[in-house]
């Protein structure tokens, strides 16, 4: 995942807009029209999924078709910025959560739940950042 992020170049004019989008991204609503499921997928899921779809509409770019919407290019690229940041957060926050937890016996079993953290996703990030 992390390769396909850092390899990907993009015109700047594409995402600036999708930098200016970010204040307004709201997951529920964006993956619901981007990725239609029962259930919104996890941040890691969500970014393999949007790099799919941003690859067909770049093909789409690239080869100059009429059916090419510049607005649905800057929509993948916001939630793409916006799960890959989110994704980056979950996994830091799982790694800083097992390297403070002491290791349990086998036979005990945690109950404690794991604490929530909400994304802040400003629009000074970068897609490079991001990863």
């Amino acid at each position: 995942m992390t390769d396909r992020l850092k390899d990907l170049r993009r015109p700047r004019l594409l995402i600036r807009a999708a930098r200016f989008g970010l204040t307004t991204y709201r997951r529920d609503r964006a993956l619901k029209r981007l990725i239609p499921s029962e259930r919104k997928p996890t941040p890691a899921r969500a970014v393999e999924v949007l790099l799919d779809q941003e690859a067909e509409v770049e093909a789409n770019r690239t080869s100059h078709y009429a059916t090419y919407k510049v607005a649905e290019h800057v929509g993948i690229l916001i939630a793409l910025m916006a799960e890959a940041q989110l994704a980056a957060a979950c996994e830091e926050t799982s790694l800083e959560t097992k390297a403070a937890r002491p290791a349990l016996p086998e036979n005990v079993v945690a109950l404690v739940p794991r604490p929530r953290r909400q994304l802040i996703v400003s629009g000074n990030s970068d897609l490079r950042r991001a990863t």
